[in-house]
């Protein structure tokens, strides 16, 4: 495992006597990462263990699952119970639901009290089987799947592209739908007088970095037109 996947995982967690924090009582895994990567079943199986090992249970925030799920070729289940998940946020929103996102208790006395958890946060809506009712749809035949592989297909697109022009590369690895790409403010200017949306995210080490993240409704010639205006912008810095 990468030390900063492990270094960023186990921030927070510090002796269980200290008063001056909270007392720890979950390990949370991100599929995908805030970089775009993911954790491998091993990898998960291993931090989980930790985790157990130190008295936290584990709660993965899938909001981006199925692409890790076809990106990693492993199954839903290789990736969390059997590695020792106990709660799973599966996101439908990223994938093209509309508000609508499954909490999957795999301990069932951890959701005795959920509903009235919802109900206090905010999250228990009106009517809520109508958001849920999508989600027959997204999950029957393979469809949830499906459009997570082609949104995955997009990001590899970008990312290629981009390396072979040699002026500008992916700050991390592209495995599931999210590009990280360093360029100067100039590039990001002119991306965004063109129409173009991104987060511009403040990385430790590589700077201002901007992110750019496809979906089941991207295209493949809207991706290489993004391409070529990025490669033009970089020259014209460079």
């Amino acid at each position: 495992m990468e030390n900063w996947k492990r270094d960023t995982c186990i921030r927070g967690f510090g002796p269980l006597d200290d008063v001056h924090q909270l007392r720890t009582t979950a390990l949370s895994l991100s599929q995908a990462t805030e970089v775009g990567t993911y954790y491998c079943a091993d990898e998960v199986l291993r931090l989980a263990g930790w985790a157990k090992d130190n008295g936290a249970a584990v709660h993965m925030d899938g909001t981006r699952f199925a692409n890790v799920v076809v990106a990693s070729g492993s199954t839903p289940a290789e990736l969390t119970w059997r590695a020792g998940v106990d709660v799973l946020c599966l996101g439908g929103t990223k994938g093209g639901a509309i508000g609508a996102e499954v909490v999957v208790f795999f301990d069932r006395e951890m959701a005795v009290d959920f509903k009235r958890l919802m109900k206090r946060s905010g999250h228990l809506a009106s009517r809520l089987w109508f958001l849920a009712v999508q989600l027959e749809a997204y999950f029957g035949d393979d469809l949830w799947q499906e459009t997570a592989r082609h949104a995955n297909a997009m990001a590899r697109l970008l990312g290629n592209t981009l390396s072979e022009s040699g002026l500008v590369s992916p700050c991390y690895p592209v495995q599931t739908n999210m590009v990280f790409l360093k360029a100067g403010m100039s590039t990001y200017e002119h991306l965004r007088e063109l129409g173009y949306k991104f987060y511009l995210i403040e990385d430790e080490i590589e700077g201002k970095v901007a992110r750019f993240v496809t979906s089941c409704a991207t295209k493949p010639e809207d991706v290489e037109t993004l391409a070529d205006v990025i490669i033009s912008a970089r020259s014209i810095d460079d």
